[in-house]
């Protein structure tokens, strides 16, 4: 659930990259550019390698062809080299470096003011500000393509974005203040519009006639006058008195199956507190469909924070899509429940957001903790997908082994799938080998920084095939693989292997920790509970005894959860999994706060903050005073076919 913000930045994607590239050899403008034939194959690699999700490769191919261009020097510059920049931002961005994207993109603009890739670079530049937080600049940003694109799909989508960011992100001093420095008519009254509208919900009429006037005056054809003359004349209407709870989900699009699953579990939860709770407050869900799409889901969203009965927002599931929501609720003050997305720094947005799971940092630090405090171990390495995902996880981890004083021996990244890793674990092979090489020299009294110990290597190599090879000749020996290559010498120095990897790749990867003889202990990722697991004999030899942390795990034979399970089958037609517990868990904390009597979004707010050792059906949940993230994590392991929860 860790998708890139594609409908907020698919500036940066494949279909805004295909058509900047389809222009890309009438786009040039002075300085002067030099035609190199050379540059050609190495740009359309790299727009190859963009495309097919490669993106740190792009941008080593893009870099060799930007990295030389220097604005006081014009006779570097070369046919591909607007395009080159842009595509060079866009991978930075896709990497998540968004400094060097940012360098990129002023690097085109200075040199290259009139090229027809600038409403492209303006679009990622209000995408990266937008990830920053820097929601002023992204506006700004947003609006140059809004009066200068001439791309209209490109320009529609960035009026879009404009407009919630105007509506949920920026405040009316800000916009009044950065309507001083926009001059294109189509900004103005994008901006004319928003700032009117937040004077008259605000109260203040005069202000929003002023407002209104001075724009009219400044733009008399404006096709926006209409639309304005209509917000004056309209009356507010008096809000509903009921105490409303906003769901958005994705009911529709990529996540359709989870959130329906969510949904049912929330709606479980409330209706059966109406049937338990004969006194309970009048309550409302008023549910809307993200649609699996970021701009949809802010839409969305925007519409229910404006209904000022509603207390409270519980989603979404993806993890850039909550995000968005939950800047929204900040800046509306009302909470939100992320019931399940595990960004790290998610509650940094403000005191209204409420991860109900912790995040993959803290994640990967509690295993690294149990791993050396609770088993003794020292010695690890890792293997991981090159992503966000991977990163933090492993971040986590290697730190607080670090902190423990504990010893990371390798750290090896995957780009695509992981079924064929063998350069990745013949280097573990030989790397583990080497150090072991090196703890029996230390042993010997060697002292390490004295010795050439690839010679020491070398002479290991030799000793070992003159044992192994011992009826043939030296020549023979020279061309007989080594240790690193012999699988059926084991590997026994490492502690345990860190395998943060998803679902459907822990079988192809378990299986060759095997092959390759590294034995070890396993230990897994959140993707790590997944019902196949338990179901496939064939696996469990592999992966038998690895240990993983969760934010979810049930007791099947506990009798709270076999009363419940048999209770929603009844009453919903379906079984209660994981999705519906995640659901479930989420509505329980908010009704939890509702029955100790939060009837408004700030006493809300108080109630959730207040949450200490809730008694959830997958674990339990727990915040801080000044970090409202879930606190409690379980550790799960995998034993004779089953998970089980270490103590």
């Amino acid at each position: 659930m860790m998708r890139i913000l594609r409908t907020l930045c698919r500036v940066a994607g494949s279909s805004f990259v295909l058509l900047f590239i389809s222009i890309s050899s009438h786009a040039q403008q002075a300085p002067v550019v030099q035609y190199r034939p050379e540059v050609e194959e190495l740009f359309q690699r790299g727009v190859k390698n963009y495309n097919s999700g490669l993106f740190r490769q792009a941008d080593q191919n893009f870099a060799e062809l930007t990295g030389s261009a220097k604005p006081t020097d014009a006779v570097k510059w070369h046919q591909r080299s607007t395009a080159a920049l842009y595509m060079s931002a866009s991978s930075s961005y896709q990497l998540g470096r968004f400094t060097d994207a940012l360098n990129d993109i002023q690097k085109l603009l200075d040199n290259f003011p009139e090229s027809k890739y600038a409403e492209f670079c303006r679009a990622l530049a209000g995408a990266i500000y937008f990830k920053q937080a820097n929601y002023e600049d992204a506006l700004r940003e947003f609006l140059w393509v809004v009066d200068h694109g001439v791309r209209p799909e490109l320009v529609s989508r960035q009026a879009q974005l404009a407009r919630v960011l105007a509506a949920d992100y920026i405040s009316t001093e800000q916009l009044q203040v950065l309507q001083r420095s926009i001059r294109g008519d189509r900004g103005q009254a994008l901006l004319a519009v928003q700032i009117t509208r937040n004077l008259l919900a605000a109260g203040d009429r005069d202000d929003a006639v002023r407002t209104v006037e001075a724009f009219k005056k400044s733009f008399p054809r404006s096709k926006v006058n209409d639309e304005l003359n209509a917000l004056l004349s309209t009356t507010i209407e008096r809000p509903n008195t009921s105490l409303r709870v906003g769901i958005i989900l994705p009911l529709s699009g990529d996540f359709a199956k989870e959130g329906k699953s969510v949904y049912e579990g929330i709606k479980y939860a409330f209706d059966s507190f109406r049937r338990e709770k004969n006194n309970s407050p009048p309550m409302e869900l008023i549910v809307k469909d993200s649609g699996s799409n970021m701009l949809h889901a802010l839409q969305e969203t925007q519409e229910l924070l404006q209904d000022q009965s509603l207390v409270t927002l519980i989603g979404e599931l993806e993890t850039d899509i909550s995000g968005g929501i939950a800047a929204l609720a900040q800046t509306a003050g009302a909470p939100a429940v992320i019931p399940t997305p595990t960004v790290n720094d998610l509650t940094q947005l403000g005191e209204n957001v409420f991860q109900a799971t912790a995040d993959l940092e803290s994640k990967g630090a509690f295993l690294a903790r149990h791993a050396v405090e609770k088993m003794g171990k020292k010695i690890f390495v890792t293997i991981a997908p090159q992503n966000e995902y991977g990163r933090q996880m492993v971040d986590g981890f290697t730190a607080e082994v670090d902190r423990l004083g504990g010893q990371i021996l390798a750290q090896k990244w995957y780009y695509d799938k992981p079924d064929d890793l063998s350069r990745h674990f013949k280097s573990i092979r030989e790397i583990a080998f080497r150090h072991a090489l090196q703890d029996t020299l230390v042993a010997n009294g060697k002292i390490l920084s004295e010795i050439n110990l690839n010679a020491e290597w070398k002479a290991f190599e030799e000793r070992f095939k003159e044992a192994r090879y011992k009826n043939f000749d030296e020549r023979q020996r020279r061309l007989k693989e080594g240790i690193v290559d012999c699988n059926d010498v084991p590997v026994t120095n490492i502690d345990a292997i860190f395998l943060p990897v998803y679902d459907d790749e822990v079988g192809a990867i378990a299986r060759q920790v095997s092959y390759f003889n590294i034995r070890t202990q396993i230990l897994g990722g959140e993707h790590w509970y997944v019902a196949d697991l338990e179901k496939s004999r064939e696996l469990q030899r592999y992966v038998e005894g690895a240990i993983f942390p969760s934010d979810y795990f049930v007791n099947q034979f506990d009798a709270q959860y076999r009363n419940l399970r048999s209770d929603f089958r009844l009453r919903t037609g379906r079984t209660a999994e994981m999705w519906e517990i995640f659901g479930i868990d989420a509505a329980r904390l908010v009704l939890s706060a509702i029955a100790s009597g939060a009837r408004t979004r700030s006493q809300m707010r108080q109630a959730l903050s207040a949450t200490q050792n809730f008694s959830a059906l997958r674990g339990k949940i727990e915040f801080t005073s000044n970090r409202r993230m879930n606190q409690y994590i379980n550790l799960v392991q995998i034993r004779q076919n089953r998970f089980e929860k270490v103590q």
